[in-house]
């Protein structure tokens, strides 16, 4: 059984932004260059039934506000460790699109301990 999209809730939280569906085990999604997190709406809804999904707005990008400093990986590693506590998670499953998925690999170098798992989803060699 899926999720109807009606069920998909929104967080204008600040400094990052999330949709979120299901319960469960978390499962993170960060997409990529130009994604807000409705882009993930099929995934969440699918897999609602069995985990809490939840897609973020990256900094920068849809509600969530550009940091002053910019963006660098690192800066996304934390920020995505940091939404991951915010979420009163422990851990999560990471999945990461585009040349976003070098912040899933960022994420779990710095924070190892808040990774389940990694799938890099159409990424590019880590900077």
């Amino acid at each position: 059984m899926t999720t109807a999209m009606s069920d998909l809730r929104d967080v204008a939280a600040t400094p990052v932004a999330w949709r979120e569906a299901g319960s469960g085990p978390l499962v993170l999604f960060l997409g990529g260059l130009g994604m807000t997190r409705t882009g993930f709406d099929p995934q969440l809804a699918a897999l609602a039934a069995r985990y809490r999904c939840v897609a973020w707005d990256m900094p920068g990008y849809g509600a969530s506000p550009l940091p002053a400093g910019g963006l660098t990986f690192e800066l996304l590693a934390d920020a995505a460790a940091r939404l991951i506590e915010t979420l009163g998670e422990t851990r999560a499953h990471l999945v990461g699109l585009s040349v976003v998925a070098v912040t899933v690999i960022k994420t779990t170098i710095r924070h190892h301990a808040r990774v389940r798992s990694l799938p890099p989803l159409d990424s590019r060699p880590p900077l």
